[in-house]
């Protein structure tokens, strides 16, 4: 990083690290009420509606001020915002209906009966982690049932939660509050990060490069720890993976997604990063075909692959390793010889959840590159109201 755009990021840091900056930023509304339960629910409702135009989500959060009189923690947990916010279709804001801000206070209301807190609940589950929090609060609200508001899981940024933990944990700031600063580690903490925050970096020459690979994360990671004269940074990236892929008969064309994440940290100077990815398969149950006289159900799977490597590792290189193990893979088009394809390569090599996870474990450690990985699997079921799940850890 040069000399010049240190010191404008360090203008720009000052400019905003004000109590100036509470006007116009949603970080304002948990300064409007008082005592901490009140502050981190204020702060964790404003948190999960700051998207899009501030004007139009500014009123919306300011509603939840007013209808709770000062008192949200209240508010939520006593169910009083059943009478302002009933579960219709009706719009709230943006994509988010009446159902969805209901089911959403419903299950922050669960959180708060079961835990007393949002600080409790965290204090419980995250390890003085910041990672740890998103994953156990993306854990929480998808096992309860909301859905479309706090995401399902931490593949993607997550950048809202990661802004409500800042708000939490950082301290000696007129901005953030600092009320968790002894619960996680204000060094875990994870960039509020979005497509805008990446067009800044790469308009600053943070970032040179327009595509997103494990040495743009460290580079990434690296700036940011030089900006801050820090010891210790992290970073994480989420964005969808396309992968172009020809049909297995007809050669047909067509994109698959993949959701990826890259994370870089420096600790003490030492460089470490994580390779997360995502790949959707098909599954064929090894029971169903057995006891059937014909037929077996089959579903889709996500795999997941999480990694530390000591030298790099390719994202194509993980998708065709799960691939690999799977009943047989997706596409994104085929055409009807191909689905007969598929069906019968299927059908050939049934495999339950363990099994899967099992074997791209067995291919991951043989490959000497790779030091450790989490790989797990969700199968949705197809004639189950459930999913199969599977996990395992190396080492």
């Amino acid at each position: 990083m040069n000399i010049k755009t240190k010191a404008l990021l360090k203008e720009y840091a000052a400019r905003y690290e004000t109590t100036a900056f509470l006007k116009e930023d949603p970080v304002r509304f948990m300064h409007l009420v008082q005592g901490t339960n009140n502050q981190e629910t204020m702060a964790f409702i404003a948190a999960n509606l700051s998207y899009g135009n501030r004007k139009q989500f500014f009123p919306k959060i300011n509603f939840v001020l007013e209808k709770s009189q000062g008192e949200p923690y209240n508010w939520v947990k006593s169910g009083l915002f059943e009478q302002d916010i009933p579960p219709t279709d009706d719009c709230y804001y943006r994509l988010y209906t009446k159902r969805m801000m209901n089911s959403f206070l419903k299950t922050l209301q669960k959180l708060l009966t079961e835990h007393h807190s949002l600080h409790q609940y965290v204090q419980a589950t995250a390890a003085n982690d910041a990672e740890t929090a998103v994953v156990a609060l993306c854990k929480y609200f998808a096992a309860h049932g909301q859905e479309g508001i706090v995401p399902i899981n931490a593949r993607s940024a997550c950048k809202r939660i990661c802004m409500f933990l800042r708000w939490m944990v950082r301290d000696n700031s007129p901005v953030d509050l600092g009320i968790w600063k002894d619960t996680i580690d204000k060094r875990t903490l994870i960039m509020p990060l979005d497509t805008h925050v990446l067009t800044q970096a790469q308009r600053l020459k943070l970032l040179k490069s327009k595509s997103t690979s494990m040495s743009i994360a460290k580079k990434l990671t690296a700036e940011m720890v030089a900006l801050l004269d820090s010891h210790s940074g992290k970073i994480s990236v989420s964005f969808p993976f396309f992968r172009k892929k020809s049909a297995p008969v007809s050669g047909i064309q067509s994109l698959l997604d993949y959701d990826v994440t890259l994370t870089g940290e420096i600790k003490n100077g030492a460089y470490s990063h994580n390779l997360k990815v995502m790949v959707p398969v098909t599954s064929l149950c090894p029971c169903s075909k057995e006891i059937s006289q014909y037929g077996a159900h089959n579903q889709r799977s996500h795999v997941t692959v999480s990694l530390t490597a000591n030298a790099e590792v390719g994202i194509e290189e993980i998708i065709d390793c799960v691939e690999a193990q799977a009943s047989c893979q997706l596409y994104g088009l085929l055409k009807r010889p191909d689905e007969k394809y598929v069906t019968e390569k299927a059908y050939e090599n049934p495999k339950f959840v363990e099994d899967m996870v099992r074997d791209v474990a067995t291919a991951l450690i043989a490959d000497g590159r790779i030091e450790s990985f989490i790989v797990e699997s969700e199968n949705f079921e197809s004639i189950h109201n459930h999913s199969a799940y599977a996990y395992i850890a190396y080492p």
